[in-house]
């Protein structure tokens, strides 16, 4: 949140994974985010937004993995050069999903 000067009302929540469930205090708040080549802002409202996310680098698929799944294959996605993931997005914010 500080790396990008967020602000919010203080909140917990639940958050389960795979590794069980824990109290994660944070903040809710409000987001503009875009795509890399995309010129069109989506405005995402009521984030949970935590300090920090654990280390998910080992988690970014490169192109040569996206090809091993059929569903996948023809999506190519640019490389980047920070591996640090700071911001996940669930499928509950559907719009940032969306394909145009």
């Amino acid at each position: 949140m500080k790396k990008l000067h967020l602000q919010g009302k203080e909140v917990t929540k639940n958050i389960v994974g795979l590794s069980g469930s824990r109290l994660h205090l944070g903040s809710m708040v409000t987001l503009s985010m875009k795509g890399l080549a995309e010129s069109n802002v989506n405005r995402i409202r009521n984030v949970f937004a935590i300090d920090a996310l654990p280390k998910l680098a080992e988690s970014i698929p490169s192109n040569n993995d996206v090809e091993r799944y059929e569903h996948l294959r023809g999506l190519h996605f640019p490389e980047i050069h920070s591996k640090e993931v700071e911001v996940l997005i669930g499928a509950a914010v559907l719009e940032a999903h969306e394909i145009t």
